[in-house]
C-alpha cells in the first residue's frame, strides 16, 4: 500500500534515516549506488513511459484487479501485476 507514505515528504526520506522505508538499507550497510540510483529513477521511468503503450495482461481491467496482498519480509501482491509494453 505505496498510499501510506503520502503526505509525509518531509518526515520519510530513503537514505537510511527512517525505519520505515529503507529500500538501500541503513548504518554502515547502506548501498553505495544510492547517489545514483536517485539521479537515474526518474530518466529511466520517463523513457520507459514515453517509449511505450502499456496494457495490463490478458485482458485484465483496473476494476477488477485482485490487490490483495501476502506476508513476508516485504509486502507483496499476492497476484503480480503484469503490464506488457506494445511498441508505439
Amino acid at each position: 500500500m505505496p498510499e501510506r507514505f503520502l503526505g509525509l515528504d518531509n518526515q520519510i526520506d530513503v537514505t537510511g534515516k527512517n525505519f520505515e522505508l529503507i529500500p538501500f538499507g541503513g548504518g554502515r550497510r547502506i548501498c553505495l549506488g544510492l547517489p545514483l540510483t536517485i539521479r537515474m529513477l526518474y530518466l529511466m521511468l520517463g523513457s520507459l513511459i514515453n517509449s511505450f503503450d502499456w496494457e495490463l495482461e490478458d485482458g485484465v481491467v483496473p476494476e477488477t484487479m485482485n490487490m490483495e496482498d501476502k506476508f513476508g519480509l516485504t509486502l507483496q501482491m499476492a497476484q503480480p501485476l503484469r503490464a506488457v509494453p506494445k511498441k508505439l
